[in-house]
């Protein structure tokens, strides 16, 4: 049969499906018979004549199209499969193939025939576009998304087994659609999918980047601006590595790896938090586990680019997001009445479920820190990256949510602990740390009260790491502050409930600062602290005014700026120049004796470890404070 001859019998067929089609959704079963005769007729012709599919693919598109508008979900269902069915074929034919592939002797005909191509690849595919984009039953956009996991297939086999085959030109295009798949909204499982396969590609292009002779070249040429000794064999083998592998130049896998970035920061703000967690995680865990590989130019690209505008969207989008509780997917009713899926309260409202993002931005935070600082700290703009992270972990804390709060403190916790014992930290960065526990104290945070505890508690164990990792930079006056910060945490803890000690039991802040304690027993070289430190035990055992900086120089009023915009008060001002308030000096006033009790033995404990010189300067005032406690003697 001619093509003429083709069209009118599908013409025909088309009539016939059409005249049992109305606007009412009830149809008998013999006017769908009618309708699946045509339909599959119709789709029989285009098998047969996948040669001349060109002139017969939009009359039928057509025609499915019509019957996927249908109210009756029968025919909607109908339309789908046999579009799916054609589509393959089409796809999958090796007309198709051919058209796509085979070169042509004449390259001007060729590019004709491959522009051709390309309208026709559209046309095919057009069809889905339309039913996804203009059709609003859920049922008809996810039948147009299940044709379409045929692609999706297709990619998840190139992404895992064949990127290292397909052409150069595709492997940008493959991270793409696979972003494209993990931005589409109508099944979470997808998205969750693609997210998986841009992780698979990281493996690919990291090898691409470790192997390629121009990125070795670029490593060479950063050691040479750093001072680091390289031969100057070394670089000439590289570049002549790159001259025998001309074909090796043509993968821009530095670009490959900012396109699978760009995805995933587009997908981190995703309003679905699993996918937007999903899309976190993979973009940590990849810098996490490739970083080495990576140069610094490319790790100033990550940093600026890719993470810190990350942590500013999430940041703003977690603050401006809804509080309201929500309701669980309504499962069926009962009595009359609908009966909902239950939602944990740690996730019943949008605005906690984006902390749940900011505790994992905190936490791939704390792994680079953890494994990458010596490297972080020479690049080019360190320092104003190291500033805006304090101000996040500062605001995190101030105004986020317990958990987010915690993540912060975490955050910097690992930072120290991982740091501090390899000689990584310099005792401006111990200071900094210090400054942020200071400003907790000093800010009242906006939480419940047994929130508030908690982030007390952890303040306390950071400040105590934070010191014992940190011993061999604290000199005399960090040691002063950080009795300082201390006592900011005695006083916010002095008017504690009394439940727990009518219990028998001493609260949970207070059972912190009796752990702590112990840990502050100076170092050698810093003998001098020791009588400062049993005089300030004693004055919290007898609740009297602290000497402990009396003598001392008063800090600056002005040193540094709070993230609200006012100026940090110095801690405790009064109290360290002796001129405060009573409430301000009685500071043992607001604990119950179960504390007093014990406090006394850490505090006889300390005074018997401390060197003898500094054990007689101080025994005067402890046996004479002692004393003044007829209820511990």
């Amino acid at each position: 049969m001619n093509v003429a001859a083709v069209k009118s019998l599908l013409s025909a067929l088309h009539q016939l499906s059409s005249q049992h089609i109305s606007g009412n959704s009830q149809l008998s079963g013999q006017q769908i018979g009618s309708i699946a005769f045509s339909v599959e007729r119709m789709t029989s012709i285009l098998v047969n004549n996948l040669h001349r599919v060109e002139s017969i693919w939009d009359q039928i598109a057509a025609h499915h199209l019509e019957l996927a508008n249908c109210p009756n979900p029968q025919l909607r269902n109908m339309a789908l499969d046999s579009l799916d069915h054609s589509i393959c074929s089409v796809v999958g034919s090796e007309k198709f193939q051919g058209i796509s592939s085979a070169p042509h002797p004449l390259k001007e005909y060729q590019s004709v025939e491959e522009s051709e191509t390309r309208s026709f690849e559209y046309a095919v595919l057009s069809p889905l576009v339309i039913l996804y984009s203009s059709n609003k039953n859920i049922d008809v956009q996810m039948g147009a998304l299940k044709i379409l996991l045929h692609v999706l297939e297709s990619v998840r086999v190139i992404m895992n087994e064949g990127l290292a085959t397909i052409p150069v030109q595709c492997l940008d295009e493959c991270i793409l659609v696979t972003g494209a798949y993990g931005a589409q909204k109508t099944d979470i499982n997808i998205s969750l999918t693609a997210a998986g396969l841009l992780w698979t590609a990281t493996d690919f292009i990291v090898k691409g980047l470790s192997g390629s002779p121009a990125q070795k070249a670029n490593h060479l040429n950063e050691e040479v601006q750093l001072g680091v000794s390289t031969e100057e064999g070394d670089i000439a083998a590289s570049e002549e590595g790159v001259k025998r592998n001309p074909l090796q130049q043509l993968v821009d896998y530095n670009k490959l790896f900012f396109s699978v970035f760009s995805v995933l920061q587009k997908l981190g703000a995703d309003d679905r938090p699993e996918v937007r967690n999903s899309a976190v995680r993979t973009l940590f865990q990849t810098l996490c586990t490739h970083g080495q590989k990576l140069s610094l130019s490319m790790w100033e690209d990550c940093l600026w680019i890719y993470v810190f505008p990350m942590l500013e969207h999430v940041s703003h989008l977690a603050s401006t997001s809804s509080k309201d509780e929500w309701h669980g997917k309504e499962l069926g009713t009962r009595a009359g009445k609908a009966v909902h899926m239950l939602i944990h309260h740690s996730r019943n409202t949008a605005q906690k479920q984006w902390d749940e993002t900011i505790v994992l931005l905190l936490g791939g935070i704390a792994r680079l820190l953890r494994s990458f600082f010596p490297l972080l700290q020479q690049l080019s703009k360190f320092s104003s990256g190291w500033a805006i992270l304090l101000a996040f972990l500062k605001n995190s804390i101030l105004n986020g949510s317990k958990e987010v709060a915690l993540a912060a403190i975490n955050c910097l916790q690992t930072f120290v602990s991982s740091n501090c014992p390899k000689g990584n930290l310099e005792s401006s960065f111990v200071k900094s740390v210090l400054d942020i526990y200071e400003l907790v104290l000093q800010t009242s945070p906006n939480y419940k009260s047994d929130s508030a505890d908690k982030v007390k508690q952890e303040v306390l164990r950071g400040l105590g790491d934070l010191y014992v990792q940190a011993q061999s930079l604290f000199n005399d006056d960090m040691y002063l502050r950080l009795m300082a910060v201390m006592h900011l945490m005695i006083k916010s803890s002095m008017n504690s409930s009394d439940y727990d000690s009518e219990l028998g039991s001493i609260p949970a802040v207070q059972r912190g600062i009796l752990e702590i304690i112990p840990m502050l027993r100076p170092t050698t070289m810093l003998s001098s602290m020791w009588s400062p430190l049993l005089l300030e035990l004693l004055c919290y055992l007898n609740g009297e005014e602290s000497p402990l900086h009396r003598n001392s120089k008063v800090r600056e009023q002005n040193s540094d700026a709070l993230a609200n915009g006012t100026k940090r008060a110095s801690v405790e001002q009064g109290h360290i120049n002796g001129t405060g308030t009573k409430g301000d000096t009685v500071v043992g006033c607001g604990w119950g004796i179960l504390f007093i009790e014990k406090l006394v033995p850490i505090m006889v404990n300390l005074f018997l470890e401390a060197p003898s010189n500094e054990r007689c300067s101080a025994s005067p005032q402890v046996i004479q404070g002692l004393g003044r406690r007829p209820s511990i003697a």
